[in-house]
């Protein structure tokens, strides 16, 4: 997301990245295999730590899953 001239990172399905219609589509390719993130804190060192935003996408991607 964009905010203020500058690139703000927020919580999976808040920002400007389609996750939910990119899940949407690999599942109606059939794809099965692994979805990875990145969190790139040392790039981007005002990131809040990985620890606190890599389960939220964890859970974000399982329920777009539905595991």
């Amino acid at each position: 997301m964009i905010k203020n001239n500058k690139r703000v990172f927020v919580e999976p399905g808040k920002g400007i990245i389609p996750l939910k219609k990119i899940v949407m589509d690999l599942k109606g390719f059939g794809y099965k295999y692994y979805i990875s993130v990145e969190w790139e804190k040392m790039w981007y060192p005002e990131l809040e730590n990985g620890d606190f935003m890599l389960p939220k996408y964890l859970s974000y991607l399982r329920e777009l899953l539905g595991h």
